[in-house]
């Protein structure tokens, strides 16, 4: 961008008010929570959402200069200045141009116009608080990723949703995905040996953990689950619903204060999110797998771990910053506002492990040292799933990887050390217990103290259990 960009122009007044088809918030359909507050400032749902998307058009000079050294408190030197002022009136820009045609966008037109005036009138001394930690957030993490850009194209974008396969072939099922590399766990001692050997081998990858009682099931979140009808929802459709679940907590009297924090609340009392629950623990991951349960006794479970970080040398791992942008009003990732921004930030990709382990919000929470894994509607390109196929023993299309798993990354052998990969892929590693060792194993955890009284140590664990199968029998 040029250093002697101008200042923005004051739109029109009709620019102000034409309709943006398919854009929540446009005057046909109004934007949740309002785009500006009383006195006329930006909303921070909106000055983050224009932080974000400024990120995203800088050059590489001053995405640089962010990501190292931009601070809230410092102003800003004049040519980053500049060119943030020109990557805000390109967002304007590119709104307007969006009118009439088929783009998605949570800001409205009006907020952008707006904003550019905002903007215009009072330049660095006025940035709101959120557009500029968002806008530093992105440039972050856009300067940590490790996505590969050659893998995620426009070309490639667009193929993966014009050619989807009208049905995933019955021998590449989520079962089968999980097979690859798979460990078979029969006794104590086999599971001994493979939790041992993993964090042996692979702690360099920050692992985390996650069970689940029956070996068939993909893993996927409660609320993609919800939403998946005949076809694997979108990120738009993800985010549209916890918007309306947002919408509905203030008409009930609960407007959410941090937008995590509420999704976690949700999740606690059994609503439908994105979040999904794991551990630090691998004897914690092996209890919820084989958690007693008569109608899930006689299947086999599996212990799914995945690693936070990326190989992306022999001696190198990518970044681990263990940090997410703010998410007050919006959750951070309602910023990005296509597959091509997501896809740069990792976002869906598996080039990354998005994961929240908050101080503990609960006394649950502490016991099972648990977190989540923000889990992205699975960006897999064709080219992706061939650098999947090459490093396991099946060939996988894009659209069966995103069957298997909303948590994408490439199945890996536990007693091998990785290898950088194609994709800068996060590794998986599974281990299948036999139906017919998780009593055993049940026998041993509880010998570790492993209970359901430890597991689910409030009120709420007792009156699950007592709803329980096992309880009251």
């Amino acid at each position: 961008m040029s250093d002697n960009s101008s200042t923005p122009s004051e739109p029109d007044d009709d620019e102000q008010t034409r309709p943006v088809e398919g854009v929540p918030g446009s005057p046909e359909a109004p934007a949740p929570n309002g785009s500006t507050s009383q006195n006329g400032a930006l909303s921070t749902a909106i000055a983050a959402q224009l932080g974000a998307q400024t990120a995203f058009r800088l050059d590489p000079k001053t995405l640089a200069a962010f990501s190292a050294s931009v601070q809230r408190s410092t102003a800003l030197p004049p040519e980053v200045l500049t060119n943030v002022r020109a990557s805000a009136q390109a967002v304007v820009n590119a709104l307007n141009a969006q009118t009439g045609a088929n783009a998605r966008s949570p800001v409205t037109l009006e907020a952008f116009n707006a904003f550019q005036r905002y903007f215009s009138a009072n330049l660095e001394n006025a940035f709101p608080e959120d557009y500029f930690d968002q806008l530093r957030e992105t440039a972050r993490l856009l300067a940590e990723s490790v996505s590969i850009p050659a893998l995620y194209s426009s070309r490639q974008l667009a193929s993966r949703r014009q050619n989807i396969e009208p049905a995933v072939r019955s021998s590449h099922s989520a079962e089968a995905f999980f097979d690859e590399h798979v460990v078979e766990i029969n006794d104590v001692p086999t599971l001994l040996k493979f939790f041992s050997t993993v964090q042996q081998k692979h702690r360099e990858h920050m692992l985390v953990w996650r069970g689940q009682q029956n070996a068939k099931w993909p893993t996927h979140s409660s609320l993609y689950r919800k939403l998946e009808t005949t076809a694997p929802p979108s990120e738009e459709d993800l985010i549209e619903a916890e918007r309306t679940s947002m919408d509905l907590a203030v008409s009930w009297g609960r407007r959410p204060n941090h937008a995590l924090e509420f999704l976690a609340d949700l999740q606690h009392f059994g609503a439908p999110t994105r979040l999904l629950d794991v551990t630090l623990e691998p004897e914690m991951a092996a209890w919820f797998a084989v958690e007693a349960d008569p109608e899930l006794d006689d299947v086999d479970g599996r212990v799914v771990a995945w690693g936070r970080l990326v190989r992306i040398s022999k001696t190198s791992m990518s970044a681990a910053t263990g940090k997410l942008p703010p998410s007050d009003d919006l959750p951070f990732w309602h910023g990005w506002t296509n597959e091509n921004e997501r896809s740069r930030v990792g976002w869906g990709t598996g080039s990354r492990t998005w994961d929240w382990f908050p101080p503990a919000l609960s006394d649950r929470m502490r016991a099972q040292r648990a977190g989540f894994l923000l889990e992205a509607a699975p960006l897999v390109t064709a080219e992706v799933a061939d650098v999947i196929s090459e490093g396991t023993a099946k060939d996988w299309r894009a659209e069966e990887i995103a069957h298997s798993t909303s948590i994408v990354g490439i199945p890996s052998r536990y007693d091998v050390r990785t290898k950088k990969n194609g994709a800068n892929l996060v590794p998986i590693f599974s281990a299948r217990i036999s139906c017919h060792a998780k009593e055993e194993l049940r026998d041993y955890l509880a010998s570790k103290g492993f209970t359901s009284q430890s597991v689910y140590p409030d009120f709420g664990g007792l009156v699950q259990y007592l709803r329980g199968p096992i309880a009251l029998h």
